[in-house]
Order: structure tokens, then C-alpha cells, then sequence
């Protein structure tokens, strides 16, 4: 049990004093809780001590829960608050997304399930102690301002898995096409579990064959014609905290075997040295290529394959994960608005044209878009941007953007129910939301009617 010093505190900002101490009671082992029924006194707890997290009701007697949430977001930007509200309603859940929430939670699910609370709350707190200062920066899904990783649960999954398998000593591998954010994912990783500790990066198809045991494992003075003084290698700068091999499957097989060889053993041996230097360091590899085809046609290393994959996560592309493009556009037009010192518009045409273009380059070519796009424009042409309609989807000719997300999210729940054998329980586990959330929209959309006709 940790002492209340140690403990992140939270705050409640909510009028019913009833709710707020039947999440004091859940909450009081695991947090230092600290209440609010009203504006004036949410505001006095944020000046008075630092807060790591922050439970915001929407109905408050003396301000409306937006402009609260908005105010809270611009004076505390590291700050994560999560509104829970009776209201459940996609428009509010997006409303306060867009204003800054991490979360939207119904009340009504936390009376079935109290521990969900908990998880959400570990989710935005994982793996580091909390600064005691509200303005600095921590590992939430936050913490890279230019890189947004989305508060969804199918990032949730892959970031806590891949940092709970670093913290634990088990080697990482991540898979996922070109501009997905393996690097981003690694960077994330080295942060939540020893940001003060180095992070080596290798270009593993970068890496010229005969240069690379100077470059990898280091040289001593002498060791060849040019070495005038000792230098480590990239392995050996990675002592005591993380290697990261990127697209190693590019790497070539000589140097794949030299690798294992320091994989197995632990040590380095330097060009021209006598001695093998012990090293120890947590590894993450990253591909694009299917590893295990290119162990079956002989172009990677079995026994390698198997010392780095100890676990194996595969990030989403975007057209396999269409609904969080909402959430990177967002974040990368107010990004670059701020670094352009612009004002460029999220309206739905814009929005319309994000979700429909097939980006092959995933995440780095829809930034890289934004980025363009906002840098170049002037106000006055802000009203006729029209947007190209090639590589526009066709199928959604006509839809708003906010029925695409609807439609979406029919889709989705329809192909989980039919994978649980229409098992509502079953389908709001394997979803991760509370039953009765499901069960709401399933009512919402009548999906259980429209799957049985």
C-alpha cells in the first residue's frame, strides 16, 4: 500500500457530494483524492497543490463544464482530465474530446463496473512517477506534442504491453508499415521506463558491411589504419539503458550473426582489444517486413528471429484503423496553427478530405500533409481550398464526416458482435468497454435488428 505522499493525486470536480464519495472510497487506496463542488473550489484545489489527474462533471452549478474543461486545458496543458457525465451522447463525448478531455466516461458504467475507472486512470499514469509540478511534462498519450499517439483503446493495448515488456527485461519487436510510429512507440517506451538513461538508435539497413564492427562494437587506438584514438561502439554507448534496431530486417546476415553473438553473450569485444566488456541493455527492434517469410526463405536468422521476439506487437496502418484520423487531424492542425502562428480551420470539408484519401505513408504522410498545407495557406484562401477528389474514397460521396464516424462505428460493433456469436458481454470485453455502453449503442443503432434480418 503506498503512503499518501506517494500516492498521484486526484481531483474530483463534481456538485453531487454523494457520487463523489462513492468514488473516494474506490479510489482513496490507489490516489490521494481531493474534491470540488463547484468552480471557485475547483480552482482553489489547482492553486493550492499540485494534481496529476482531474475527474471532471460537465453539470456544475456555476460554470458550464466545457468552458471549465477549456480554462483547466490552457492554464494546466499537462494536465489530463477525464469528464464523467450522465449524458451519453456521441456529440458530448466528441465536444469534450475536442476541448481536451482523454476521456469520456458515463456514470452509469462505473456503477457495473468500478474497477474500469481504475484501469482508465492507470492508463494515463503508466510508468513513471508523477513530477510534482502540474506544468511538467509526463508519459501520458500526450507526451509527444507533434506526434500525437491517440487516447483509443487499440493504442492503449500496444503502448502498455510494449512497456510493460521493456520494464520486465523481454526483448521488443514491433511490426507495422512505413510511417506507423514505430519510432515513435520506442521514444514512449524510453521515457516510461528509464528517460534518463540512453536510447541508441541503429539504421539497421544503413549499416555498411565492412564498417560495421567499428561502428557497432567500437575500436581501440591502432586497431586499423585511421584509428588515431579509442571510441565505443553504438552497442556499447546503449550500456544501461535501450538499443533500438530499426528496420532490422534490412540487416545484412554477417552482421546479423555478429549481433546474436552479443545478444548471447553479453559482452563486446572492441576492434583491436584484448578484452570482452560487459554490457547490458534492454532491446527494441522494428520492422516492416514480415520476419518470419524472411526466416523461411533464408534472408534473416532463425535463431536471431527468436532472441528478439519475445514479444511482438504490430502497429495499426491507417486504413486498417480509419476512425483515428479524426484524432491526428485535430491534433496536428492546432500543432502547426501554433508553430505557423496560424489560424487554419478544421471544418468538415477538410476533415471530409482527410478520412477519404488512402495515405500509404500512414501517420508521417498525413502530418506531413497538414504541415504543408497549413505552412503555405493565407487566411484569404482559407474559403476556396478545394481539395483534390483523387484517392478519395467514392463510397462516402455525400456523407458528412460525423456520419462517417457513426457508420463506422456501426460497422465496427456490428463485426465484434458477430465474432462473440451477437454475446453482448463477450463483445464489450473483447472492445473493452463497459457492457452497458455496448448495450446502449446496440440500441442506439439497432444493430442486433439489422444483423438478424
Amino acid at each position: 500500500m503506498q503512503t499518501s505522499s506517494q500516492k498521484p493525486s486526484i481531483l474530483m470536480v463534481d456538485d453531487n457530494a454523494g457520487f463523489r464519495l462513492t468514488l473516494r472510497h474506490s479510489l482513496s487506496p490507489y490516489f490521494q483524492v481531493e474534491e470540488a463542488g463547484n468552480q471557485q473550489e475547483c480552482w482553489a484545489v489547482l492553486r493550492k497543490r499540485p494534481i496529476q489527474m482531474a475527474l471532471l462533471d460537465l453539470v456544475l452549478p456555476d460554470v458550464n463544464g466545457f468552458e471549465l474543461l477549456q480554462r483547466i486545458g490552457e492554464c494546466f496543458p499537462s494536465l489530463p482530465i477525464i469528464v464523467i457525465s450522465t449524458l451519453d451522447t456521441i456529440k458530448m463525448a466528441t465536444e469534450s474530446m475536442r476541448l481536451g478531455a482523454k476521456n469520456y466516461i458515463f456514470k452509469e458504467d462505473l456503477s457495473e463496473n468500478s474497477q474500469w475507472l481504475l484501469e482508465v486512470l492507470r492508463q494515463h499514469l503508466i510508468k513513471k512517477s508523477v513530477p510534482s509540478d502540474n506544468n511538467k511534462e509526463r508519459p501520458s498519450f500526450e507526451f509527444f506534442e507533434s506526434r500525437f499517439i491517440p487516447d483509443l483503446p487499440v493504442y492503449h493495448g500496444i503502448y502498455q504491453r510494449s512497456v510493460l515488456a521493456v520494464k520486465n527485461g523481454l526483448s521488443l519487436l514491433i511490426q507495422g508499415e512505413s510511417g506507423t510510429g514505430k519510432d515513435v512507440l520506442t521514444q514512449y517506451i524510453h521515457q516510461a521506463v528509464c528517460p534518463d538513461k540512453p536510447l541508441i538508435a541503429i539504421d539497421s539497413g544503413a549499416i555498411c558491411p565492412s564498417l560495421a564492427e567499428s561502428e557497432l562494437f567500437g575500436y581501440e587506438k591502432g586497431a586499423f589504419t585511421g584509428a588515431e584514438e579509442k571510441r565505443p561502439g553504438k552497442i556499447t554507448l546503449a550500456h544501461g539503458g535501450i538499443l533500438f534496431l530499426d528496420e532490422i530486417g534490412n540487416m545484412a546476415m554477417d552482421i546479423q550473426h555478429k549481433l546474436l553473438r552479443v545478444l548471447e553473450s553479453k559482452t563486446v569485444t572492441p576492434l583491436g582489444g584484448q578484452k570482452s566488456v560487459p554490457i547490458d541493455f534492454l532491446i527494441i527492434s522494428a520492422t516492416h517486413t514480415d520476419l518470419e517469410k524472411a526466416v523461411q526463405k533464408g534472408e534473416f536468422r532463425q535463431d536471431l528471429y527468436y532472441r528478439l521476439n519475445h514479444v511482438v506487437v504490430k502497429l495499426p496502418s491507417l486504413s486498417e484503423t480509419p476512425e483515428v484520423i479524426f484524432f491526428f487531424v485535430e491534433k496536428f492542425v492546432a500543432f502547426f496553427n501554433k508553430k505557423y502562428h496560424k489560424t487554419f480551420p478544421l471544418t468538415d470539408t477538410f476533415l471530409n478530405h482527410c478520412l477519404g484519401r488512402n495515405w500509404q505513408g500512414n501517420i508521417r504522410e498525413l502530418r506531413n500533409f497538414i504541415q504543408t498545407t497549413i505552412a503555405l495557406s493565407e487566411e484569404t484562401e482559407w474559403k476556396d481550398i478545394v481539395f483534390s477528389k483523387e484517392n478519395t474514397s467514392q463510397s462516402y460521396s455525400g456523407i458528412s464526416f460525423r456520419k462517417r464516424i457513426e457508420l463506422f462505428e456501426k460497422e465496427t460493433l456490428s463485426q465484434v458482435l458477430r465474432h462473440a456469436h451477437f454475446n453482448v458481454s463477450k463483445a464489450a470485453r473483447n472492445l473493452g468497454i463497459p457492457r452497458s455502453t455496448l448495450q446502449h449503442k446496440v440500441e442506439k443503432y439497432n444493430i442486433m435488428g439489422l444483423l438478424h434480418k
